[in-house]
């Protein structure tokens, strides 16, 4: 028999699992959901997906129950559920599943504790209300108590005076904070780490790389929290959503963001804006001549470069007849050479050196394209370009 020590787990084996799919409940027959007394029905599937975005609001470490619960309460024919960290706000309305017997409490459970209890829960959640006043979860089999707590639900409300910036269409703005986020979020300073909106557009910036979603939108900084509960919200849905920010005579600067069922408010704080050079420098470098190219291949080969443990982690790139081509700088003898073969947009002529730029920067900008199957680039002794419909990108030199 093998010593344990000599049986190799691999992380990645373990991650491949994932322990918080739903359960297949074939084989325990049917569930019962009968019950006679007041209660809340929702699916469970729109219950873990509020609670996967609550989880980027709460602070579900701290000690303040507030800050690491969720509020529930029926209103209308909703079940409304709220998650607040006292400095953004979340809320969303679920679709009840029952009309008749609905329980109005307010219930205020930990968030964690409760993701914990839906793993055991059947595709329905049914929450109601026991002789002893105490709430009970309907689970696999049975029923489970829940811990609650006696909290205010204005503490989970955000109501200010508000005023409308504009309305945008869902899958456009889901389409930023996904594309831009990834920067944004790659980013080290606290300056760089958002995505500022404003009339010229959606812009990122990374040291010496910047990169633009075209747009007119009002002047909203993204901050990177904001950006991934955003983009949470704003998946696989198609709708109109309004921009708000509080009037003047607020105390506090937030921005809300309002769909069909869901709204957000996020603090907006005064920062260092990206500068009008960087804006008009971005232009001269993209309003030239160009290639397109594949974007895996090209993508692949800047990955490489950024990866290798030899690598330099510089890539010089050039025009050579119909092609881009790529080097990268490395530790060896001599350098690696690869042509990407692509579409010539005007008459590029190779410069009289390579230009060269940080691979990782670089890998950054194009992580912006990657929903786009090609991308334009454009070379010069300033820095790259790239370009694909309303999103263009620029890694300059470092000189």
């Amino acid at each position: 028999m093998p010593d344990l020590d000599d049986i190799q787990i691999d992380d990645a084996d373990l991650n491949d699992v994932d322990l918080d799919d739903d359960m297949d409940l074939e084989s325990f027959g049917d569930i019962d959901e009968s019950i006679d007394v007041p209660h809340i029905k929702v699916r469970k599937s729109a219950l873990k997906r509020f609670l996967k975005v609550a989880n980027q609001v709460a602070n579900t470490s701290g000690r303040d129950v507030d800050t690491k619960s969720v509020s529930l309460q029926v209103e209308g024919d909703c079940l409304v559920c709220r998650a607040s960290d006292r400095y953004v706000y979340l809320e969303e309305e679920l679709e009840l599943e029952n009309m008749q017997d609905v329980l109005h409490d307010h219930i205020v459970v930990l968030l964690e504790e409760f993701h914990k209890l839906l793993k055991a829960a059947p595709a329905n959640i049914i929450i109601s209300k026991d002789e002893n006043d105490e709430y009970q979860l309907r689970l696999i089999g049975g029923e489970v108590s829940l811990e609650t707590y006696n909290r205010s639900v204005e503490k989970y409300k955000y109501d200010a005076n508000l005023e409308h910036k504009g309305d945008y269409d869902s899958i456009d703005l889901h389409s930023i904070t996904k594309s831009l986020g990834q920067m944004a979020k790659a980013a080290v300073s606290n300056n760089e780490r958002k995505i500022t909106f404003n009339a010229n557009g959606a812009f990122v910036k990374y040291m010496w790389a910047i990169a633009r979603a075209e747009g007119d939108f009002p002047d909203i900084d993204m901050e990177v929290k904001d950006i991934f509960v955003v983009k949470s919200l704003l998946r696989d849905i198609d709708q109109t959503v309004s921009i708000y920010r509080t009037s003047d005579d607020e105390e506090v600067d937030r921005v809300v963001i309002k769909g069909e069922t869901f709204a957000y408010a996020f603090l907006q704080h005064e920062g260092q804006d990206i500068s009008k050079t960087l804006k008009n420098n971005m232009s001269q470098a993209l309003d030239r001549d160009s290639i397109h190219v594949d974007f895996e291949q090209l993508y692949k080969m800047v990955n490489l470069s950024a990866e290798l443990s030899y690598s330099t982690g510089k890539i010089d790139l050039d025009y050579y007849e119909d092609c881009l081509r790529v080097i990268f700088n490395t530790k060896k003898k001599s350098d690696s050479v690869f042509d990407i073969t692509g579409s010539l947009n005007g008459d590029p002529q190779p410069l009289s050196e390579p230009v060269s730029v940080q691979s990782s920067l670089f890998k950054q900008i194009l992580k912006c394209f990657s929903n786009f199957s090609s991308v334009q680039v454009m070379i010069s002794d300033k820095g790259v370009g790239v370009e694909s419909d309303d999103y263009s990108a620029v890694v300059y030199t470092e000189n």
